[in-house]
């Protein structure tokens, strides 16, 4: 039985996470909409000279948080998955499933399809739990939100000094 328990609380840590990393697409629409303005303003206006460097980093900004907005939704449907499947074997009472034997399976994977470089999983040694990998994560939607602020922070900037100069 304490293996249903330990499924079942994987299955809600992982559900807890992808929800979490649902807010991504949130941050990513912002930052698509603060893209295309930025777009629109360099290639449609004539603008000074460092409104224009504050859009261009803006602009890499918006670029940088699509590559973190890509990861985290990929772990998120991940972790969705996980949480779907450990919660009909905690149901279910499958004796010869394994956490460890689903992390490392899911390494394996990963090597096979070239998105990570390699994954030590002989015996399920080495293998990274799903707390660390929930971390990071976690860590991944931080990077992006990081991303979407200096995005506009750097799009503000821009309007501030496009204001103190028609000013």
């Amino acid at each position: 039985m304490s293996e249903a328990l330990n499924f079942a609380g994987a299955a809600t840590r992982a559900r807890v996470v992808a929800s979490a990393l649902a807010l991504g697409r949130s941050l990513d629409w912002w930052s698509l909409a603060l893209l295309v303005l930025a777009l629109f303003s360099l290639l449609g206006l004539p603008l000074p000279h460092l409104p224009k460097i504050a859009l261009l980093l803006s602009t890499i900004a918006a670029a940088v948080q699509k590559i973190f907005a890509l990861r985290v939704a990929f772990d998120e449907a991940l972790f969705r998955q996980w949480a779907d499947k450990w919660d009909a074997t905690a149901s279910q009472h499958i004796a010869d499933a394994s956490l460890v034997a689903d992390l490392a399976e899911l390494d394996q994977t990963l090597v096979c399809c070239g998105l990570i470089k390699h994954a030590d999983t002989n015996a399920g040694k080495n293998v990274r739990d799903l707390d660390q990998r929930l971390r990071g994560a976690m860590g991944l939607l931080k990077s992006q939100g990081l991303a979407f602020v200096v995005q506009l922070a750097t799009f503000m900037c821009a309007v501030i000094m496009l204001t103190c100069a028609a000013n």
